[in-house]
Parts: C-alpha cells; sequence; structure tokens
C-alpha cells in the first residue's frame, strides 16, 4: 500500500506499508508494518515506523502504534503512540516518549511535535539533557 500527499506540487508526506485493509464505508485503511516520512518545510525527512497504523482516507491524518520509531536528521523518538494531523502539520504523542540523539537525551510522558516550525512540546516527568548547540 502506498499513499502520498501533495500540496502546490510538493510531496508533504508519504506512506508505505506492507499491507493495508481499506473500509470504503469508514474512508479508512488498516495498515502494518507502516513507513511514513513527513516533509518540514525546509524539506527535512521525518521518517515514521510502527507495527501498525490508520490512515484516515478523508482527512489524511494518520495514527501508528506498536514500537513506534521516529527518525529525525538530529535525533530519534521512541513512542507506543503516535497521530499526525495532516491540517496542522502536528505529530502528537500520547505516550511516554524517549529522545536521544548527539545532542539530546530526554524523556516524558508525552510530547508534540510541529513540523511546520520545528517545535516541540513535552509534558509530563520531562528528564534528561540537552546541548544549546542543538539546531
Amino acid at each position: 500500500f502506498e499513499h502520498v500527499a501533495m500540496k502546490d506540487g510538493q510531496k508533504q508526506w508519504m506512506l508505505n506499508a506492507e499491507s493495508a485493509k481499506l473500509f470504503s464505508d469508514q474512508q479508512t485503511a488498516v495498515l502494518t508494518n507502516l513507513t511514513a516520512t513527513v516533509f518540514t518545510n525546509d524539506r527535512l525527512p521525518i521518517v515514521v515506523k510502527a507495527e501498525r497504523g490508520r490512515l484516515d482516507l478523508a482527512v489524511k491524518d494518520m495514527a501508528a502504534d506498536g514500537g513506534v520509531v521516529v527518525r529525525h536528521p538530529q535525533y530519534t523518538l521512541h513512542t507506543e503512540r503516535l497521530k499526525y494531523i495532516q491540517d496542522s502539520h502536528i505529530m502528537q504523542m500520547d505516550a511516554p516518549v524517549e529522545i536521544s540523539g548527539e545532542f539530546a537525551s530526554i524523556r516524558a510522558d508525552s510530547a508534540t511535535y510541529d513540523t511546520e516550525d520545528g517545535t516541540m512540546v513535552l509534558e509530563g516527568n520531562v528528564e534528561g539533557w540537552f546541548s544549546e548547540l542543538l539546531k
């Protein structure tokens, strides 16, 4: 299964899955072993991998769960659940997150990442370290 979301001639994100069950009455695709690549405004690729997922075919929102790994050029994030909201370009993680990279190691109960402006908000029991060199 493959899906590409375009806007003004540019890829916003693309999704590949080992298998998909389409439910046309619910406008939903249930996915297994998915890889999604979301592009930031600067065209940086953010790759999301998960065991399972769901794509809303009407609004193009995506949910992923089971061993979710998010690879950003500067860090890797691990969680169990992620939701990507197409219209606002927001990734929501409502399960504990662990972020690691050369310039950071952080844990939190949940996180929100804005793929347009690159800001991340961590909430609940936030602990770890980061370097201001992260840019």
